[in-house]
Formats: structure tokens, C-alpha cells, sequence
């Protein structure tokens, strides 16, 4: 029987209501981490990392994994988990100076978060996430935008997933994420990641208006299809200089654009990406890491010189401890074994979302997860943020039994259930 009620505050038990309330402490992070003293914000976090840790293992106690999740994706969740803490062991052994202390932290703080791949599963606690997340901490977005130069878009990031469903939501709520959404694109349009992550979900919400009603739409397959190897395609054209999708201008020929934004004038399709590419593949050559990975106690040489010279400061070494994009820091740092495993992950997570489901709603969002898979390879950098946990949750989310199984009404009811207000009357059960 397919799950069709979102259960009220009063039918809920405390513990589902932790993982909610913590989530949305997270969210607030950048805030009031700019009154504190660094160490006071950094041990914060740790100090989040055990009580997520903590929630975590009651969640568990609560829950039969078994029912949440298919055999295989457990077994691929498994050795996924197996590799991280061999990898983080391996790195503990060579630890040397403070800064290698502090990153490795940082680090097992960032993938700690992967277990809650389980929480997105439960399709209760993720009503209950959105239901919080829309009621308290979204209201706190004009004032990150008063406060921060950058991170803004971390308070607005959960909604980019329900733009998906636009066309499900109550027209206020739809209206009110629009605006939200197109001001903050327009507020820091040289924020190129942002702007693509939200445009991609803005176009796949509008693109449901024109998928037919029948689960068995062809195009959502296509566009999965796409996101899941074009990244592999490009790494191997651009290996062998064929074609490199971040040198678009050089390849085309094409003016150079500036785009203006608060933080001033840039150049819109700047080559920021290739140098980070080669200098990764070149450590890992060089050390012979490419099956292992070097640990995330290790970092990459590199030969830029606005970051070498702070490295040589800090480290004495000529060395990057992780870059922006967030597959190369898995292959830094768990080697081809674990850009598999990754990438194992989300291929399962997305094609049961695509493939095994019974509305449109549901595979657009597995197309947006192989979307996110491709953008891990210019962006998508790990890190221990309210925006990492909710990728975390969604890909949980495509691979719930419960949540495929809806029908478009079932889903239509779910979806409103999780709004604290505003909702649509004729689908109150």
C-alpha cells in the first residue's frame, strides 16, 4: 500500500523531530559563525558531527534498513561505507602538522554525512525536514543576503529540489519560491554553480507540463541517460585534447562575456577548471595513487601560484588539500575505487527513481540527481553543509520503495503535506 498522509506534529515522536531541528541549526551555520570566534565556530561543528552521529544511531535503532532500502543498493552503501573508513584509517597514519590535523576532520565531517542517505528514505522524516526547513529557517534568507558575501544560496538550495514539482504546489508557495530563486540568481549571477543548479531544477519543473501524464515518458530516460556519461565522454575528449567543455570560448571563438554581480565584474565562461584537472591527475601519477586514492590526509600538488605560495606558508609544501570539484577530490583522495563506488551510488539511486517508479514527478527528480552527478565534475564539493546533507537526502529519497510506489495523487498529497501552511484544501486527508 503506497503511502499517502504526511502525519501531523501530534502523531509524530520526538526523536523524528531531531533530525529536523538539527538540520535546520546546520543551515543557520554561516550566520552565526560570523560573530564567533574561529575556534568557537569550528568546534560548533564538531560538536554537530556528534550529535548528528548520535541521532543517527537512534535513527537506526528505529528503523529496519532492510525496509528502506533494496539489497543491492545496501551492498553498494556497504562497501561504500567499508572504503571511506579504510581510507580515513589509512590517512591517520600519516598525519603531520595541524593543518593536515584540521583538513582530515574536515573531511570525515563532510562524508560522515553520507550515512543519512538512509534518512532520505524515510519519506516521514523527509516531510518532516521540509516542513521545518519552509517554516522557520527560509524566512532567515533576506538577512544572509544583508550578511554574507558568499553562501547565500545555501538558505534557498533545499527548494531548488521542490521547483521540480512546481507544478504540484499550491500557487503561492510556487510564486514565492520563483521570485526567491530569480532574485538570488539575478543578485549573484557570476555565481555560476548556483545559477545552473537552480536553472536546471526551474526547467525540469516547467518540463513536467510537457511530459504526458504516463509514467513511461521516453525523455525523461534520454536526459538520464545523457547526465550519467557525458562526463566520462568529455573526461576522455579532453584527455586526448579533442575537446574541453570548460574552454568554451578558445573552441568556438566566441567574445569574452563579463557579467557584473556584487562582488564585482567577471568574466562569465572563464576557464577555471582544467588547471585543477591537471594538477590532480599529475599528483596521483606521480605518487601512483590512481587505484587508492592518497587518503584524505594528503593533498595535491600544485603549481598555481596563488595557491602554492599560501601553501608553502602554512605547510612548508607546495600542496592543496582539495579543490572545488567534487569528483576530483574523490579521485585525490579514494582513488578509482572510489569514484566507482560513487558513482555507483548515484547511478542506482537515479535509475530507480527513473526506471522503477509509478509518476513523472519522481523521475524527474532521478534526472536531477544524474544532473547532479555530472555537475560533481565541475563543482560539487563535499563539505559539512545543510546544502551537501539535503543532495544527501534526495538521492535517499529516489531510492525509497515507498516513495516510487506513489501514484501522481499519493505524491500530490505527500507534497502538501510538508508545507506548514498555504496548502491546497482539496488534498487534506
Amino acid at each position: 500500500m503506497c503511502y499517502t498522509h504526511i502525519p501531523t506534529v501530534e502523531e509524530k515522536s520526538l526523536s523524528d523531530f531531531k533530525i529536523p531541528f538539527l538540520i535546520g541549526l546546520l543551515g543557520l551555520y554561516p550566520l552565526y559563525s560570523l560573530v564567533l570566534p574561529s575556534f568557537l565556530s569550528y568546534s560548533i561543528l564538531y560538536g554537530y558531527m556528534l550529535i548528528f552521529m548520535g541521532v543517527w544511531f537512534n535513527f537506526r535503532q528505529q528503523r529496519r534498513l532492510s525496509e528502506l532500502a533494496p539489497q543491492g543498493v545496501r551492498l553498494i552503501l556497504v562497501l561504500l561505507f567499508f572504503w571511506l573508513v579504510v581510507s580515513f584509517m589509512r590517512g591517520a597514519f600519516i598525519l603531520e602538522t595541524y593543518w593536515d590535523v584540521k583538513t582530515y576532520f574536515t573531511s570525515l565531517m563532510a562524508y560522515s554525512l553520507l550515512i543519512f542517505i538512509y534518512v532520505g528514505m524515510d519519506i516521514d522524516i523527509m516531510g518532516a525536514i521540509y516542513r521545518f526547513w519552509l517554516k522557520y529557517i527560509i524566512w532567515f534568507f533576506p538577512l544572509f543576503q544583508l550578511c554574507l558575501e558568499s553562501g547565500v544560496s545555501v538558505c534557498l538550495m533545499p527548494i531548488g529540489f521542490l521547483l521540480i514539482f512546481i507544478e504540484k504546489l499550491p500557487w503561492r508557495w510556487a510564486l514565492f519560491m520563483l521570485i526567491a530563486v530569480i532574485q538570488l540568481m539575478v543578485w549573484d549571477f557570476s555565481a555560476r554553480t548556483v545559477f545552473i543548479k537552480f536553472l536546471g531544477a526551474i526547467l525540469l519543473g516547467f518540463g513536467a507540463y510537457l511530459l504526458p501524464k504516463a509514467r513511461a515518458s521516453v525523455i525523461p530516460k534520454i536526459m538520464h541517460c545523457l547526465f550519467i556519461i557525458l562526463p566520462w565522454i568529455f573526461l576522455w575528449t579532453s584527455v586526448n585534447y579533442i575537446f574541453n567543455p570548460f574552454q568554451l570560448e578558445s573552441a568556438f571563438s566566441s567574445p569574452k562575456i563579463f557579467v557584473t554581480s556584487h562582488v564585482g565584474e567577471e568574466l562569465l565562461l572563464a576557464d577555471s577548471r582544467t588547471f585543477l584537472y591537471e594538477e590532480v591527475f599529475h599528483t596521483l601519477s606521480d605518487s601512483g595513487s590512481w587505484v587508492a586514492g592518497r587518503s584524505p590526509a594528503l593533498g595535491y600538488v600544485t603549481y598555481k601560484s596563488m595557491f602554492a605560495d599560501v601553501a608553502m606558508e602554512f605547510l612548508g609544501r607546495p600542496e592543496r588539500y582539495g579543490s572545488e570539484v567534487g569528483i576530483l577530490n574523490i579521485f585525490l583522495w579514494f582513488g578509482c575505487i572510489g569514484v566507482a563506488l560513487f558513482f555507483g551510488v548515484f547511478l542506482v539511486s537515479s535509475s530507480l527513481a527513473v526506471y522503477c517508479s509509478n509518476n513523472r514527478f519522481v523521475q524527474l527528480l532521478g534526472v536531477y540527481v544524474s544532473f547532479l552527478w555530472s555537475w560533481s565534475w565541475v563543482w560539487g564539493k563535499e563539505s559539512f553543509s545543510s546544502y551537501y546533507l539535503f543532495s544527501i537526502l534526495i538521492m535517499g529519497l529516489c531510492i525509497s520503495p515507498a516513495f516510487r510506489k506513489m501514484t501522481e495523487k499519493e505524491f500530490s498529497i505527500w507534497l502538501n503535506g510538508m508545507l506548514p501552511f498555504g496548502r491546497d484544501k482539496k488534498l487534506q486527508s
